[in-house]
């Protein structure tokens, strides 16, 4: 029943994405936001469903599943990607018109911002990861137990990627970025390769330099305009690869440097049902979904739980400090969410692992399945206006550069839904330094009406920095 089931999705989102395929070619179709969000769906729900019936790997949170619990949460699962692509095929965005191109001040900007982050990432790393002259990695909960009341110095350790993505977006957006390339740019370019491995070891997170490395290859086939195959490469990397990053941000270099550990025998652990676990273990979502429609009831369902409570903690709450918000709760947004599904967790204190439970338990939650699936509508539109900035970048580079950041983060939406909103701030606040915050603002409120169907995007042209009055 599951492997029908799971065939059937596979075979009627194929042939969907074989239209846009015949009409647009491969690097287009690979690298869109919409069918990039599907593939990894695909793992979110029905291929892990599939393995989870089939107890081809181990869960993070062991039960024993029912197959038509998998199916009834699959057929859910799948109502919302319907929902979604009906979305994505009902948005329009009209070409941008043509302005006037920015060159030297966003170049020199955008630099000076990354360096400056890239060396507050720096000054987290020496402060919470390099103990007595050695560099030791948060193991298990401590990074969660260390993030309580000093969420400030772990936001050094995420700005910097934001601004790099908006130097991304100013190197793409102007013809004269290659007459204008300097030592600097290479300088920049290993130094946050060094930062995000350093980072990705220290916290323990595969995503950052996965998300490094993507960039870099996604920037390459959009200024080449094609390369279909390798753009179908380097998103499926982005999920062949993650139990290889899994091994790798747990390596003990003290270990391998003094000659205790031999690094290749690292590899040694590389099996099938490893293997298929490190893959799917990134993608937990129907397991989720299937645990809150097992407890939730029929008002949870319809009208919701917690009348979005969690979403506005996801959104900005959560960036309060507590040095500012002395009684902020330690249970909020995706933990909440997690809370009220696995309240076991919590029993003898914080759990010793956190995780959002995905975008559709997510959209549920808060004002019911209704309300989620008019999310999921706009969801799909969403995707398909930040499909089309990325291909008509010339005029606007915020445009550009949010439609890369959501690109990279592709991943976090599914798996974090409405938490996503709090990175997006983030990312938008970094941009003001770069852009100037008269065209960051002007780029959001294009994205909004664009998504809601007020406006096309004819009118929306970038001002330069010197022109615009934005930040100086």
């Amino acid at each position: 029943m599951i492997i029908c089931l799971t065939v059937l999705i596979f075979l009627v989102i194929s042939i969907l994405w074989g239209v846009d395929l015949s009409r647009v070619g491969a690097t287009r179709a690979v690298l869109n936001h919409f069918w990039y969000f599907s593939l990894l769906w695909m793992l979110f729900y029905p291929i892990r469903a599939l393995l989870i019936s089939e107890n081809l790997i181990d869960l993070q949170i062991p039960r024993a599943w029912d197959d038509s619990q998998l199916f009834y949460s699959s057929l859910v699962a799948f109502l919302f990607w319907l929902i979604s692509y009906a979305g994505y095929i009902s948005a329009r965005v009209a070409s941008l018109t043509s302005g006037k191109e920015p060159i030297g001040r966003e170049i020199e900007r955008s630099q000076w911002v990354l360096a400056v982050l890239v060396f507050l990432s720096w000054v987290f790393i020496m402060n919470n990861l390099v103990t007595n002259g050695e560099f030791t990695a948060f193991v298990g909960n401590e990074q969660n137990e260390a993030r309580t009341g000093s969420g400030p110095m772990f936001l050094f350790s995420e700005l910097y990627m934001y601004a790099f993505v908006s130097y991304l977006g100013v190197s793409l957006s102007q013809n004269q970025w290659k007459k204008r390339l300097k030592g600097t740019h290479y300088i920049l370019i290993a130094m946050v390769f060094i930062t995000s491995t350093l980072l990705m070891v220290g916290l323990a997170s595969r995503r950052i330099l996965a998300q490094l490395l993507l960039a870099m290859v996604v920037v390459y086939l959009v200024k080449k305009g094609r390369g279909g195959w390798l753009a179908i490469l380097a998103v499926l990397s982005t999920i062949l690869l993650a139990p290889f990053f899994q091994i790798f941000r747990y390596i003990n270099f003290d270990a391998i440097l003094k000659g205790d550990i031999n690094f290749w025998n690292i590899f040694d652990i590389v099996a099938p049902r490893f293997f298929l676990t490190n893959v799917s273990s990134s993608f937990e979502g129907i397991d989720h979904l299937g645990a809150f429609l097992e407890k939730a009831n029929w008002i949870d369902i319809v009208v919701g739980v917690d009348a979005g409570s969690a979403w506005i903690f996801n959104a900005f709450l959560s960036l309060v400090p507590r040095a500012l918000w002395i009684n902020k709760p330690e249970i909020y947004g995706s933990v909440a969410e997690q809370f009220f599904l696995y309240p076991w967790m919590y029993v003898d204190g914080a759990a010793t692992t956190t995780f959002p439970v995905s975008y559709i338990t997510d959209f549920i939650f808060g004002f019911g399945i209704l309300f989620g699936l008019a999310m999921a509508f706009f969801l799909g539109r969403l995707l398909k206006v930040l499909h089309m900035y990325f291909w008509q970048r010339q005029s606007h580079p915020v445009l550009f550069g949010m439609s890369l950041f959501i690109f990279l983060n592709v991943f976090n939406v599914l798996r974090a839904g409405t938490g996503m909103l709090q990175v997006t701030l983030m990312f938008l606040i970094t941009a003001c330094f770069v852009f100037g915050f008269a065209n960051v603002k002007s780029a959001v409120t294009s994205l909004v009406k664009d998504v809601f169907g007020f406006q096309s995007l004819k009118n929306t042209v970038y001002k330069p920095l010197a022109d615009s009055g934005g930040v100086r």
